[in-house]
């Protein structure tokens, strides 16, 4: 082997050894990181034909995740004529890609009929904590009464 062999020999075994290296600027999460308390809104926004005005909500939400990325979380929720609360129960990954359902009773003319709905959204992390900004789809009762939920929420 002469010597320009050996040294594009020695730069191939630099230079893969370099690239094989994992970034070390990427961060995985602590996801227990995301437990206890987040606070914010939650805007209900009218998109179908139902008799009904925008409403906002203050929303306090007590998440419990594992390490392993099972999620459960206990919100309270105020709007200026009704309070509540709803529990959600889904999965988060080390990404922050959250996807959480709950089941709530409703009254649809008459008719009371359990409903699931299902909030999906990557978690931003902030300089100081989490925020979660999405809207999800919310069919209340379909075909008349049909909403977007938007929920703001900072931990």
């Amino acid at each position: 082997m002469n010597t320009f062999q050996k040294l594009t020999f020695l730069l191939l075994v630099v230079v893969g050894t370099v690239s094989c290296q994992e970034d070390a600027s990427v961060t995985e999460i602590d996801l227990l990181s995301l437990n206890g308390t987040w606070t914010g809104t939650s805007t209900i926004l009218k998109k179908g034909s139902c008799v009904f005005s925008d409403s906002v909500a203050t929303v306090v939400q007590v998440w419990n995740v594992t390490a392993a990325g099972a999620v459960s979380i206990e919100e309270s929720f105020h709007f200026s004529a009704a309070s509540g609360t709803h529990n959600w129960i889904g999965t988060v990954d080390k990404s922050l890609n959250v996807s959480v359902t709950r089941t709530q009773s409703t009254n649809c003319f008459g008719t009371l009929e359990d409903k699931s709905f299902t909030l999906t959204a990557t978690i931003q992390q902030t300089s100081s904590g989490f925020k979660l900004d999405q809207k999800m789809d919310f069919p209340l009762c379909p075909p008349a009464c049909l909403f977007d939920q938007h929920y703001l929420m900072i931990k």
